[in-house]
């Protein structure tokens, strides 16, 4: 019997993300598929740690600095702790800073790529290319992702895509057609451009029913959202949760979910929604309709008027709404168990270390 293989997760920080989530979510099970995990956070820790050690995972923090020389040492003697052919699997800015310096000493390396990062610009997206290139194996979290990224240079051939997984017996759907006294919307994000918050703002403003908003997440834009809803007169209506330890009660107390990003990769938060029974309320992505069906949500085009109005309908019909919520739960039961993923990483990692074994010879 093959001796157990050791993988090593790095990740840049701990905070509270879809990545973060992912990798958690993936250690956890990794002992059933064989392996050993590992996390590793490059440039310090966050809400996520004691999480991380709670579930008895073993976890390295680096330095919380701007000094890319003490990264960089870190990095080194991270790699110079591990077991000779562990599996470096690599997300967000571990990709450069560790990812590089494994492939150079002999490790197997995957990375996973979580985002097409449109506000980027083009150098740093020209380096995350580059980077990737010299990995053995690279996942994307949805074929939208891929596309996007082959189109700017990413070799096709060390690419899969493996979407996100949930642990879906975690959250509870919810069975009543009819909402509060005054409609709760929830959207969950961080406070970025990205993430359009603002456009939700403005496309409530003018609805004078009743509606509250909550607004989970935290980021640059939080005092330029708060001064917004003062300006257009709604801030008695809207609650800034910040970074929450668990979503799950916003979800179940919440009657619609508002996800009007710009772009994604994939969207943990609207998989969680769904998987909650929530009516869903998307801008139309491509990454959205990988998975979620014409009649499963109210997609929605980058007009505010168009979310205005839709808004205004969907507050004032929620049968049709919650009829549209249960097509998107049973979407969400058939894409995104936890197991799918796990599953798909496992033989992914194997895949990798044969990858990087004919590479060697």
């Amino acid at each position: 019997m093959n001796e157990p293989r050791h993988v090593l997760l790095a990740l840049w920080d701990l905070g509270r993300g879809g990545a973060e989530r992912m990798a958690i979510d993936l250690a956890r099970r990794l002992p059933k598929q064989g392996f050993i995990p590992r996390i590793a956070a490059l440039g310090g820790g966050g809400s996520l740690e004691e999480e991380i050690r709670a579930a008895g995972l073993e976890l390295t923090v680096g330095p919380a600095t701007t000094d890319r020389r003490q990264t960089r040492a870190f990095s080194r003697r991270l790699l110079a702790s591990l077991p000779n052919g562990t599996i470096i699997h690599t997300h967000l800015g571990a990709d450069h800073w560790l990812g590089l310096a494994a492939k150079k000493a002999g490790f197997p390396w995957l990375s996973t790529c979580h985002n097409d990062d449109r506000d980027d610009p083009w150098w740093k997206r020209r380096l995350k290319v580059w980077t990737w290139n010299r990995a053995d194996r690279v996942v994307c979290v949805s074929e939208t992702v891929r596309r996007f990224w082959q189109g700017r240079g990413l070799d096709a051939r060390r690419t899969t895509v493996i979407p996100n997984g949930l642990e879906l017996q975690r959250f509870t759907p919810k069975t009543r057609l009819t909402y509060h006294d005054t409609p709760l919307i929830l959207t969950v994000g961080r406070l970025v451009p990205q993430k359009r918050q603002e456009w939700l703002l403005r496309a409530l403003a003018p609805i004078r029913g009743p509606w509250k908003l909550e607004i989970v997440g935290d980021g640059p834009l939080r005092r330029p959202l708060e001064a917004l809803a003062d300006e257009l007169g709604i801030r008695g209506r809207v609650s800034f949760r910040g970074v929450v330890g668990d979503v799950r009660p916003f979800f179940a107390r919440a009657d619609l979910f508002a996800f009007p990003s710009a772009w994604e990769g994939q969207g943990i938060s609207l998989l969680e929604a769904a998987a909650s029974g929530l009516p869903l309320l998307v801008s139309d992505r491509p990454a959205f309709r990988e998975w979620l069906g014409e009649s499963s949500a109210f997609f929605l085009p980058d007009e505010i008027s168009a979310w205005t109005e839709r808004l205004a309908h969907v507050l004032q019909h929620p049968e049709d709404a919650q009829a549209r919520a249960w097509r998107a739960y049973e979407d969400v039961l058939r894409f995104a168990p936890i197991e799918r993923m796990v599953e798909a990483y496992a033989a992914c990692y194997h895949e990798t270390v044969r990858y990087a074994h004919l590479a060697r010879q």
